[in-house]
């Protein structure tokens, strides 16, 4: 039905209702007060005109009833009182014949069948489309957080609009008094550190956080109380997804390492980096580890003249040269391979004179803690004085650029890594 359909159809409805409203007013107060039929259809007259006009006023009729709640039910009931407080004014200022007793029982009932009409409406939909879920496997859902985003969470999910495939079996806050109470039809259970035992208890299948303002702090607490069970954690979507009613356990967006940096994730200026690479020679120490092969994979995004791979063990030395040989046959990047000890100062001299790098990333170092404990000398050799070898031959060759990436030699020092 279109909205001007919809719009029609409720003006009847309502008008209808007022109707029987006076009618029924009308035949209980006759047989205590005399009252003309000709007051009566203009009392009807009146109390219907206003109400049209108060209802446009107040947009009784475009609301969208599946949604009906306390806000709609308010302006109704504005409209209500507004057009018959005008109906009893003008009846008894104009006509001697007229009745209080009647003028207020009319707007009683015809608020009574009108919000009644629209609660109705809004049951009967819910029913049809939770009938629709029936057979259909619902994940049993917790919610985290009895606040206004977990009650807008909530609203979402109870719309008739919304087929969710989320049962919501409860709500946890830390908040005490708000435990073992109702919250938008839902008992909150208990606080977050019950988790563990209301997942065991309710068979959970899936956390939802809805907490907008929660910051990194709590967040992390969470996350420890929720990998205890091992089941999915997400939080609530965006309130453009939640507007459109489409609310499932596909919208729900995944913990981002974002949500716990307690700050705006900054992006980086490619354009700048694209210009500080374009074309450079860079010296890669460490270029077969773990973090020295990832810097090597992202500098080849912005092609560089030539890649010096410095690395202690020829084998991962050997891997990183082969992976980013099939992905440098769409530039014209020469990858030089470089078998060479950090602590060996001479072969640092050696490769800084033949090739004359511009930049050098410093990624080589010891990075197992329990295996450096056991081997502190190893660890003092490698990563304090390869280090001083490597910058002080950079500097000896007068390098633009030395990047230490190794946040190992930066560290608070509670053992011998640090």
């Amino acid at each position: 039905m279109s909205r001007k359909g919809k719009i029609f159809t409720l003006i009847v409805v309502d008008t209808i209702l007022m109707l029987l409203a006076n009618l029924i007013a009308y035949f209980f107060v006759v047989p205590y007060v005399s009252l003309p039929r000709n007051i009566y259809i203009i009392s009807f007259l009146l109390q219907w005109i206003s109400y049209l006009i108060l209802g446009f006023f107040f947009h009784v009729f475009t609301r969208v009833n599946r949604f009906t709640d306390l806000r709609e039910i308010i302006w109704i009931c504005a409209a209500n009182i507004l057009s018959s407080t005008i109906t009893i004014f003008l009846v008894l200022s104009f006509f001697r014949t007229g009745s209080l007793r009647y003028a207020t029982l009319t707007f009683l009932l015809s608020l009574f069948f009108i919000c009644s009409s629209r609660v109705g409406w809004r049951i009967l939909t819910e029913y049809r489309s939770h009938s629709k879920n029936i057979h259909q496997h619902l994940k049993k859902t917790l919610i985290i957080g009895a606040g206004a985003g977990g009650s807008i969470l909530l609203s979402s999910l109870n719309n008739a609009s919304n087929h969710s495939d989320i049962q919501v079996i409860g709500l946890v806050d830390d908040d005490p008094d708000k435990v073992r109470t109702i919250f938008c039809g839902k008992k909150v259970l208990g606080t977050v550190d019950d988790i563990p035992r209301l997942v065991r208890e309710y068979q959970v299948e899936l956390l939802v956080i809805a907490i907008p303002s929660l910051c990194p702090k709590d967040y992390e607490r969470i996350l420890d109380v929720a990998n205890q069970v091992k089941i999915p954690i997400t939080s609530m979507p965006s309130l453009e997804e939640i507007a459109e009613g489409t609310v499932s356990v596909s919208k729900l967006r995944e913990i981002d390492v974002i949500d716990l940096l307690g700050r705006e994730e900054i992006d980086l200026d490619m354009e700048l980096i694209q210009d500080s690479i374009q074309g450079k020679t860079i010296l890669i120490t460490g270029a077969g580890g773990s973090i020295g092969s990832e810097i090597c994979r992202q500098l080849i995004k912005f092609a560089p003249k030539q890649l010096l791979l410095l690395g202690h063990g020829e084998n991962s030395i050997y891997l990183i040269t082969k992976e980013l040989q099939q992905t440098c046959t769409m530039h014209d990047i020469v990858l030089t391979p470089i078998i060479a000890d950090i602590q060996d100062r001479a072969r640092l001299d050696e490769v800084m004179m033949e090739y004359q790098p511009e930049i050098v990333y410093h990624a080589a170092a010891h990075k197992h803690v329990p295996l450096m404990e056991y081997n502190p000398m190893e660890a003092v050799k490698n990563n304090i004085f390869g280090t001083k070898n490597v910058a002080e031959i950079a500097k000896q060759h007068h390098v633009e650029k030395f990047v230490m990436i190794s946040t190992d030699k930066a560290v608070n020092p509670p053992n011998i890594m640090g």
